[in-house]
């Protein structure tokens, strides 16, 4: 099939959310650890990343608990840093050139494109920072409608707002073998995995293809 449209997951796969994640825990440091002799900056970093999962830690009072621990005291409490980053603007994302450009080049060639990510309104204002709202034909977040990858009805909700093209038109570029590959491939989308130097787990079906970097998908709409 040809392949006509494009959907694209947001973190690890539009945007490096481990970078963004190490220069977010640069900043609580330099502003919230009590004692900055207790670690040097990078291993302090370090820790943050080790126990926030890399952003993806879903308890963040937890995390700031554990955190007060290692950093050896915190400004704010654990509660009061956990509130905080579920509200704070994201300015710890910063634009991508050639993300943005890449994006740029499908709507030149009309190809109709957009995002389903999981995650809260936060996702917006993500975006926006990054630089790959403009031009998408739809953002889907999964806390907006009740669903998340890789649940098929937020795929369905994706596909309506492009215009209910066939699924094997539509190519879903993700880094989750089971939230994007798997849930793309449910509906029938053709799949390629960021694999950001991991594995493919073999117990799931392989995708269709492989690459290093989205920007690599290019060669599928040539």
């Amino acid at each position: 099939m040809v392949l006509k449209f494009a959907l694209f997951d947001l973190d690890q796969t539009l945007v490096d959310r481990q970078a963004a994640t190490r220069t977010l825990a640069g900043q609580l440091f330099d502003s919230d650890a009590l004692n900055q002799e207790s670690l040097d900056r990078t291993a302090a970093i370090d820790e943050f990343l080790r126990l926030d999962k890399n952003g993806y830690e879903p308890d963040k009072i937890r995390l700031f608990t554990e955190l007060e621990k290692v950093w050896g005291g915190l400004e704010r409490s654990p509660t009061d840093l956990a509130e905080w980053l579920k509200y704070a603007p994201r300015t710890w994302y910063s634009p991508d050139k050639e993300i943005r450009t890449f994006l740029r080049g499908l709507s030149a060639r009309n190809l109709p494109w957009g995002i389903v990510t999981n995650g809260s309104s936060t996702q917006y204002d993500k975006a926006r920072r990054i630089g790959v709202l403009d031009g998408a034909s739809c953002f889907i977040v999964s806390e907006e409608v009740g669903v998340a990858k890789p649940a098929q009805r937020i795929f369905n909700i994706a596909l309506h707002e492009l215009g209910a093209p066939n699924p094997q038109n539509v190519l879903f570029v993700g880094d989750n073998p089971v939230a994007d590959i798997a849930g793309a491939k449910s509906v029938g989308m053709e799949t390629a995995w960021i694999h950001n130097g991991i594995s493919w787990p073999a117990e799931i079906n392989a995708p269709d293809h492989t690459f290093d970097s989205v920007l690599e998908c290019v060669q599928l709409f040539d």
